[in-house]
């Protein structure tokens, strides 16, 4: 009797295990999955398995999420801001969510929308540091939209906070390059080329700065220091801009430099006394240091 009762028990354990394997076993293995393609950057290829699991786990916040950030980086931007407004409907304190359809509105150049949405970030935010952050992201979208009043406001509180901050020198400078205050905005990049931090920098990161400056000085007159500046900034897409507004620069700055070449460059150029670019000039491209909110240690979850 006693073998009897082991067997059954060992019989139901067994059959236990096996019950439970093929319950967690296709959920296991879509969870996996999912995870390593999005590890490996493989979005699209994430999401069907992301739906797999959201029929499985539906009420688990977690695969709405990954799956707004993979149609995010598919640029399917309607079907990722659904998904993370179904994250805000199961929980409307998921401040990484309202961050993320921030970022899909600026992309999208609706800039009013992007604000209304990083300010929601912003209220539910305690982390001083992430508060700083956003609003900082509240200030970009202002100053693509033009809308430099309410700019100011912002940058206004942020000089109060985070006066040495290297963002909120940028911004500085390039609300004065939209008002045409071109030595204020001079002022404002050399203070970030000065800041110890700046030295730190990857050369695309330094070659914002030194591009912005470097439309400055074009439009004061000062051929020579732009060029010199223009020649930090040939780096990846500032090398366009500048291929696009001299060319010739372009091409010199792509050759070896010259030894026994003057330290203002003033030979280098056989086209630099060919006057200033249009009046109608505009600045550098918005801040960032590689993705906006996606990178660095103030990430809201992802």
């Amino acid at each position: 009797m006693k073998k009897v009762f082991q067997l059954g028990m060992l019989v139901f354990l067994m059959l236990g295990v096996f019950v439970s394997s093929f319950a967690q076993g296709p959920a296991t293995q879509a969870d996996k999955k999912a995870e390593a393609l999005m590890k490996s950057k493989k979005y699209a290829e994430a999401i069907p398995y992301i739906n797999e699991m959201i029929k499985l786990e539906p009420k688990n916040i977690k695969w709405y999420f990954d799956k707004g950030v993979c149609e995010s980086k598919c640029k399917k931007l309607e079907e990722s801001k659904a998904s993370f407004t179904k994250v805000i409907e199961m929980n409307p304190k998921h401040i990484g969510a309202f961050v993320q359809i921030g970022n899909i509105y600026l992309r999208q150049k609706s800039y009013d929308e992007a604000c209304k949405y990083y300010g929601q970030a912003n209220d539910l935010e305690a982390n001083p540091a992430k508060k700083g952050q956003l609003k900082i992201m509240m200030l970009d979208a202002m100053v693509q939209k033009g809308d430099l009043p309410k700019a100011k406001i912002y940058l206004a509180d942020l000089q109060k906070t985070a006066p040495d901050n290297l963002k909120v020198l940028y911004y500085a400078g390039e609300i004065k390059m939209k008002e045409k205050n071109w030595n204020g905005a001079k002022e404002e990049y050399n203070k970030i080329i000065a800041n110890p931090k700046f030295a730190s920098m990857k050369p695309i990161q330094k070659a914002q700065y030194y591009y912005s400056l470097g439309l400055c000085y074009i439009e004061t007159g000062d051929e020579v220091s732009a060029q010199k500046n223009w020649r930090q900034a040939n780096v990846g897409k500032y090398a366009d801009l500048i291929a696009k507004k001299r060319p010739m620069w372009a091409v010199e700055f792509s050759q070896p430099k010259d030894e026994n070449e003057t330290e203002g460059f003033s030979s280098e150029f056989p086209g630099s006394s060919q006057g200033s670019v249009s009046n109608s000039s505009s600045s550098s491209p918005a801040y960032e240091e590689e993705e906006p909110v996606s990178s660095g240690p103030l990430d809201w979850g992802f």
